[in-house]
């Protein structure tokens, strides 16, 4: 079975430039695969209707396995099919009171993660290209986690079980939201004082809810406890120095920045990779490791 054998049963509607509506491009009476689209230039993106995704997602599940197989396929864009595949199974995951399911998935998907890029020399400005970038929490999970191995192997680390463990550690980095009322997590208006000493809260519940798990390492629980701490000891929870932070806890700091302002949010709209870069700058060796922003900024100034 090739990719070319994952069929999309659902009209496919392309976007061209200077229209503001989606034109029809395949009827789902006419079962597309990637060849239907090989030659299709000047289109960004493919659309299909919100009533078709569900029954797209499930095709594209059943076909995972053969895609990230697929070593013709760039891994940026495997990681993309993998996220749109996974997005209910884990969605449901975070709404259940037992996050055993949560962190069973987030380990395979860490290792799936990890997997594609290690070694792959994919770089964060392509992954950057095709992930999503709205305001869920399944979407900020998956792209930090594919950020964190990118950054980690840029910074030297290249053993595959610890880059694996480091995905793992961004897919759970913001478990503890699991336990923050939607009503505050997506207040589309600025969130009171008191709301916004909930929110804090993350780190140390996310950490709670893990601590004692045989298959959890120590860098993993300091990337979910310590991921909001900065350098200069004025972050949360409990405001250490960059000299007490995990390095993976650093890391994931940084990436969890990036995506935060790049990503939309119910209260803005997401910022140009360009001002979040300056951004990052103007607080490197402050709220974050100075040496790790410069490799993020450079690696995100490369292709």
């Amino acid at each position: 079975m090739s990719l070319h054998d994952v069929y999309i049963h659902a009209d496919i509607f392309v976007l061209h430039e200077g229209l503001e509506t989606p034109t029809l491009f395949r009827s789902r009476s006419y079962a597309s695969s990637a060849e239907d689209f090989r030659f299709l230039t000047g289109v960004d993106a493919l659309y299909i209707r919100s009533s078709d995704y569900a029954e797209f997602q499930s095709e594209l599940a059943a076909s995972l396995e053969t895609i990230l197989c697929r070593d013709t396929v760039p891994p940026a864009w495997r990681i993309c099919a993998l996220q749109a595949a996974v997005e209910t199974a884990v969605g449901k995951a975070l709404r259940m009171i037992n996050s055993e399911p949560l962190v069973q998935q987030s380990m395979t998907l860490g290792r799936q993660v990890a997997g594609l890029l290690h070694n792959s020399n994919t770089l964060p400005s392509d992954l950057f290209q095709v992930l999503r970038h709205d305001y869920y929490t399944f979407t900020h999970m998956t792209n930090v986690s594919s950020y964190s191995v990118v950054l980690a192997e840029a910074l030297g680390i290249q053993d595959r079980s610890e880059l694996e463990q480091i995905a793992t550690g961004g897919m759970l980095h913001d478990l503890g939201k699991r336990l923050i009322p939607p009503s505050i997590l997506n207040k589309p208006k600025r969130l009171s004082e008191k709301e916004y000493d909930l929110i804090q809260t993350h780190p140390q519940k996310g950490y709670e809810e893990l601590l004692g798990r045989n298959e959890i390492s120590h860098g993993q629980l300091m990337m979910v406890y310590q991921h909001h701490e900065n350098i200069n000891g004025t972050g949360y929870p409990v405001r250490i120095t960059g000299a007490e932070m995990h390095d993976w806890a650093r890391i994931c700091a940084v990436v969890d920045v990036f995506d935060a302002m790049t990503c939309e949010r119910p209260y803005r709209k997401a910022l140009g990779v360009g001002h979040v870069l300056e951004f990052m700058n103007s607080v490197a060796g402050t709220h974050l490791d100075k040496d790790m922003v410069q490799c993020w900024v450079e690696l995100m100034s490369v292709g």
